[in-house]
């Protein structure tokens, strides 16, 4: 009886695979379904696993260039699942975190996959021992499931081996002993789910931000700080960062000045990256100064300096909006002396550490020193 060598051999050529697996966690697992947010920056792990052979059924060790040519394909209609703009797909894990007890429940379905395992023999076993492995990593916006299977380019030919031959029996990864196998994963793409506004902050009575003082109360200013969160399930979501705009890091603010006979005249924004302790973008063009009616001129910065110098709650969970608003009148200027008129409204944008993006509007609640958001 033939024998063949069970230790791979880096320098031959191959001509066929013998063990090929595409799963999610468990190369032997019986849970196939992946969630994943459909926000196109969160990646979830696809992972495959496979023995080559020479043509006499020899293990070889496929090079580093044979493994990137692996391909990810729907597995009903066979294309390769980056030919289409809705589904992504990287040998690189991404900036965003990945972690299926965030996302929510989707009816997961198993038709068309093998969910159940039938205990390996100790000669496959053996056989499967120097597995090669390789994790690819999946984003999508689409908003329905995919059937995931895997393909390799046998060399120097036009075919490839595949995991989607839907009649193969095939519960351990070795297919049916003719080069032909069956496994796949179930991607389920999921939105995240639309939140009240509660979830976003605390808020008085009269639905203003909650304002926390900060600082010393020394000058005609003071600085007071708003907390900004995205509660989800019982837990403030990690932030990555925040925006005034959904493509591109660009700063955001509102300033406004009220009637002389108003407790307090005006009141202008500032905020910080999560965890930063330094505002950013502040003050944001084309605020420049403030000018009082006495004609002292002060600007932002040194008036942020003076109250407070830092943002004090800062959190890698929450966006810090602080607020400076003073009880002498006067007006704001650009960096040419010119008046600006108020700005009472800005977008601004969350972007969850899971790729998810959550669009508030900051404003002006019913005085210069009264902060309210609302979903966009």
């Amino acid at each position: 009886m033939e024998k063949h060598s069970t230790e791979a051999n880096p320098s031959a050529n191959w001509a066929q695979i013998i063990f090929f697996r595409i799963y999610k966690d468990d190369i032997e697992g019986t849970r196939p379904a992946i969630k994943l947010f459909n926000n196109t920056r969160q990646r979830c792990p696809v992972r495959v696993a496979l023995v080559a052979a020479d043509s006499n059924g020899n293990p070889v060790l496929l090079s580093e260039g044979d493994l990137r040519t692996l391909e990810l394909i729907d597995y009903i209609t066979n294309a390769p699942l980056s030919s289409t703009l809705d589904w992504q797909v990287s040998t690189e894990r991404g900036e965003y975190t990945w972690d299926e007890s965030m996302i929510p429940t989707v009816v997961e379905s198993t038709d068309g996959i093998a969910t159940g395992v039938t205990p390996l023999s100790d000669a496959n076993r053996e056989k499967r021992q120097g597995a090669q492995m390789v994790t690819l990593y999946v984003s999508t916006s689409a908003l329905s499931r995919k059937q995931v299977a895997v393909r390799i380019p046998l060399p120097s030919t036009t075919a490839h081996v595949s995991t989607n031959h839907i009649g193969v029996v095939d519960p351990d990864g070795f297919g049916d002993g003719q080069g032909r196998f069956n496994s796949s994963v179930m991607i389920e793409p999921a939105a995240f789910p639309s939140l009240d506004i509660a979830n976003y902050g605390v808020f008085d009575s009269q639905g203003n931000l909650l304002p926390q003082p900060v600082g010393n109360t020394d000058y005609f200013y003071r600085a007071v700080e708003h907390h900004i969160h995205i509660s989800y399930n019982g837990r403030m979501l990690p932030l990555k960062s925040v925006s005034g705009s959904n493509s591109s890091i660009v700063g955001f603010s509102v300033h406004r000045t009220d009637r002389p006979f108003d407790l307090m005249k005006w009141g202008m924004t500032y905020y910080g990256q999560p965890g930063q302790a330094q505002p950013e973008h502040f003050p944001l063009a084309p605020l420049a100064k403030l000018r009082l009616t006495s004609g002292s001129e002060f600007t932002p910065g040194t008036m942020f300096n003076n109250c407070i110098g830092q943002i004090v709650g800062k959190s890698t969970t929450r966006v810090v909006v602080g607020l400076i608003a003073g009880n002498l009148e006067g007006k704001f200027l650009n960096s040419s002396n010119g008046e600006i008129p108020d700005r009472i409204g800005a977008s601004m944008y969350l972007l969850d550490d899971y790729g998810n993006y959550h669009d508030l509007t900051l404003s002006f609640g019913s005085s210069a020193d009264k902060l309210r958001i609302t979903i966009t």
